[in-house]
């Protein structure tokens, strides 16, 4: 006989195992984090994903009276590339809605990495693509390091556009996705 298992609880179990699972597979494939702390890193950064989206669905889910779909997931990884930008109470307030761990970005680029694959991995049995994009105002002084940072862990860098004439931005981001 099932165990009754509630929503919440199942999410949080099963969003845990997989990016475990994942990075435990892994682990030896990134250099950039060694084995013991990839599996940390997928821990936390399991935890702050599942913990973001119990929070969201909770406050979707008051006002919406049709099905409820959303990526906890893609939301996520969107506002923590834009965390890795901010300073101060803005980053401090990111990270305690976004349920970060103090370092949450070369967990993200390792996941990332490891969602999308080879196109020479045919063990996987499926195709998926994680793309991400920070599109930004043409002619802003972008930090160097922060630009970096995106393209390292996140596979983006920033997409300047000029939202003076929004319908063109509009054109250019609705084509890119």
């Amino acid at each position: 006989m099932p165990i009754p298992m509630s929503r919440r609880r199942f999410l949080n179990l099963a969003g845990t195992a997989t990016v475990g699972n994942l990075f435990s597979r892994t682990a030896g494939a990134h250099a950039e984090v060694p084995a013991a702390d990839a599996l940390k890193t997928a821990k936390d950064l399991a935890t702050a994903i599942n913990g973001f989206a119990i929070d969201l669905h909770r406050q979707l889910a008051k006002a919406e009276k049709e099905a409820l779909f959303f990526s906890p997931f893609s939301i996520n990884t969107a506002l923590s590339m834009t965390a890795a930008g901010a300073k101060g109470t803005t980053h401090e307030e990111m990270q305690k809605v976004l349920h970060l761990p103090a370092e949450p970005n070369e967990g993200f680029g390792a996941l990332l990495k490891h969602l999308n694959g080879s196109g020479s991995d045919k063990k996987r049995g499926y195709e998926l693509t994680v793309a991400n994009a920070l599109w930004a105002q043409k002619g802003f002084p972008w930090r160097k390091e922060f630009m970096s940072l995106t393209q390292k862990f996140y596979g983006t860098g920033i997409v300047e556009t000029d939202f003076g004439k929004p319908e063109i931005a509009r054109g250019i981001i609705n084509n890119w996705v």
